[in-house]
């Protein structure tokens, strides 16, 4: 069964690419170290009867990499990207 965080790093890659961030879905799967076959094994495990999900290296590969707030991934934030705060 998927989770909210495999829910919302699923919906990233074109969230990415519809905001400039990667030209093309395959770049997030290879900044992040995972295939496309497993990527889809992840978003299609609720009919698949597969329990499969991201690993903690790659959430924070996704984090680092396009600046995504991990409070966001883990359901505590409501903004995807990080706000750079004012000193």
């Amino acid at each position: 069964m998927k989770t909210a965080i495999d829910e919302r790093i699923l919906s990233l890659p074109r969230y990415l690419k519809k905001n400039g961030k990667i030209k093309r879905i395959q770049e997030f799967y290879d900044e992040v170290g995972i295939s496309k076959q497993r990527f889809n094994k992840i978003k299609k495990q609720d009919i698949s009867d597969i329990n499969a999900h991201f690993t903690v290296e790659q959430i924070h590969k996704i984090g680092k990499a396009y600046d995504i707030d991990f409070n966001w991934i883990f359901g505590r934030a409501d903004a995807e990207i990080k706000t750079k705060s004012k000193q």
